[in-house]
């Protein structure tokens, strides 16, 4: 069964990628679950929307 959800792809430098794995990795130590790279970006997408939108940033 297909999610309804929408999918997009992202394409990141070497570096972003690696820096990416490290905080999955980070986050995975403290975690009783397995932690998805998604998961760690939907996290840090909504913190930069939390702060932007305190801020009153556009």
């Amino acid at each position: 069964m297909p999610t309804k959800n929408p999918r997009r792809k992202f394409v990141f430098k070497k570096e972003t990628s690696e820096k990416l794995d490290w905080l999955v990795d980070q986050q995975s130590k403290n975690s009783k679950k397995k932690v998805y790279p998604c998961e760690v970006v939907e996290e840090l997408i909504e913190n930069v929307y939390i702060i932007q939108k305190a801020f009153g940033k556009t």
